[in-house]
């Protein structure tokens, strides 16, 4: 045999080799694939027939983000806030600083350049006032009553992010009276007498600014009499604010949600219904579908008009103990993020509806909210059980087909 013959012989035993591999390794599933049945997958939409409105007052002192200003907003009313800010007694200093007793006292406000709910273009004026009432963050509420008295300084907000303000000088002596008080008691009497600042907002302003904590701070500026300066930070001793609302418009077949607990709705779950249609399916997931009034909301604001959007749902057991710490900071039983193609809402319920079904679950009214601590002054607008039948909360079942 020539050596082209042998070799051409030998590709195809090569080739015929490969091609008795690929077929032994070919995939079983595809000979005769289409007689594996496939599951088949059912949806089955039980309506909320019933949702009450529930109201609270959050706390909110100590937030993550602090408020201040007024906007008139044309769905959630008139919403005025007032801010309250108190310094630090004392703080640390290095060793090389020695405050003299002629130093000046400022505010600064550094501001969230992300958060603006009003009129992004406009500018809001404030008066700061000495307050006269007792209050502690920790226990504050959005609802409580707040007295203030003397003026001690002015600014405004308009498209700087950085504002420092001047402190009246009757206000910083009083301050300076307990910063170099070395008895014992300084502490609680500074607490109980030299009760902050108020931040209150002029009649015509159309926003809500926001700064963080570490952002807003006192500015101890040492040394002015000298030809050396040193500017001190004062940290926040406390800080919080109460909320204003008039004016809502109730817009029909919907309710408001607040991140402040002002509104919350309970919503009665179809259990009945789930009973009597469900117990026998094979359940693979549970969600409660909920609407957001898009329209409304976004064609309500005018030009360069913002406000915040949600980014979560909560959804409770009712709590029948601290219902406001519960529902503002506890852990919620189940939660779910607006879609970002139509607005709706769905939460994952499924255990939920497996231990009305299969355990010994009787709780049929869950708590719907976007509680908040964080101070961001959050609203939203959802359809409630009174709106047509393609917007009114709905619980979806999917569930395995039962064939035969």
């Amino acid at each position: 045999m020539s050596r082209t013959n042998k070799g051409f012989f030998s590709l195809c035993i090569s080739l015929l080799t490969l091609a008795i591999i690929f077929n032994g390794c070919e995939d079983p599933g595809s000979v005769g694939g289409e007689f594996v049945e496939r599951p088949t997958l059912t949806f089955d939409t039980l309506t909320v027939s019933n949702t009450e409105a529930l109201s609270y007052n959050g706390y909110s002192g100590r937030p993550d983000q602090i408020p201040f200003g007024s906007y008139s907003d044309p769905v959630f009313g008139d919403v005025n806030v007032l801010t309250l800010l108190q310094p630090a007694r004392s703080h640390n200093l290095p060793d090389s600083i020695s405050i003299g007793e002629d130093f000046l006292l400022k505010l600064q406000l550094q501001l969230d350049s992300l958060e603006t709910y009003g009129d992004t273009l406009s500018q809001s004026d404030f008066t700061m006032y000495e307050i006269n009432t007792q209050w502690r963050g920790r226990s504050l509420r959005v609802d409580d009553e707040i007295q203030y008295g003397t003026q001690v300084g002015s600014f405004t907000v308009d498209q700087e992010k950085n504002i420092i303000v001047d402190l009246s000088q009757q206000w910083v002596d009083k301050y300076k009276s307990y910063y170099f008080n070395d008895n014992a008691n300084a502490d609680s009497l500074y607490v109980s007498e030299l009760k902050g600042i108020a931040l209150v907002s002029n009649q015509n302003n159309a926003k809500i600014s926001f700064t963080r904590p570490g952002s807003a701070r006192f500015m101890l500026i040492n040394g002015v009499s000298s030809d050396t300066t040193d500017t001190v930070g004062i940290p926040l001793r406390d800080f919080g604010f109460t909320v204003e609302r008039s004016g809502a418009i109730n817009s029909p077949n919907t309710f408001p949600l607040h991140s402040t607990l002002e509104s919350l709705m309970k919503i009665s779950m179809p259990d009945s219904l789930l009973k009597a249609e469900s117990n026998t399916k094979n359940i693979i997931r549970a969600d409660l579908i909920l609407y957001e009034a898009e329209q409304l909301l976004d064609e309500s604001l005018p030009a360069n008009h913002h406000r915040p959007s949600i980014s979560r749902l909560n959804l409770f057991y009712e709590r029948p103990v601290e219902p406001v710490y519960e529902y503002q900071f506890g852990s919620a039983n189940f939660s779910g993020t607006p879609s970002e193609e139509d607005r709706a809402v769905k939460v994952n319920v499924t255990n939920y509806v497996n231990n009305v079904l299969f355990g010994n679950e009787s709780r049929n009214e869950l708590i719907l909210g976007i509680g908040s601590p964080a101070g961001h002054l959050r609203s939203t607008l959802f359809y409630d059980h009174t709106a047509s039948d393609d917007l009114k909360p709905k619980l979806i079942i999917t569930s395995l087909s039962d064939q035969q």
